[in-house]
């Protein structure tokens, strides 16, 4: 689950720095798009607090045991036909 949050904050980072410089070209309209250092520092603050809010909200989950897991695995798999056609 870390990872797939890793990979969201990731997404995050750069959309967020993305938006951030096309907000300033509108005001600017400069032709060359470059994102500067105080542009991404924004960026990733915002992506840091994301990050904290999701591992607090992780932390307050349920913890779901091994075996509860492999038991809703296998119903699962009970429940699924046993030829698949295309």
């Amino acid at each position: 689950m870390r990872t797939w949050i890793l990979s969201n904050l990731l997404l995050i980072l750069y959309w967020v720095g993305f938006l951030i410089k096309y907000i300033k070209i509108n005001q600017n309209t400069a032709p060359v798009v470059i994102c500067s250092d105080s542009d991404f520092e924004l960026a990733l603050s915002i992506v840091e607090i994301s990050l904290e809010s999701s591992l607090k909200i992780i932390r307050m989950l349920p913890k779901a045991t091994s075996t509860e897991l492999i038991g809703k695995k296998m119903e699962f798999f009970k429940t699924l036909p046993s030829k698949f056609t295309h």
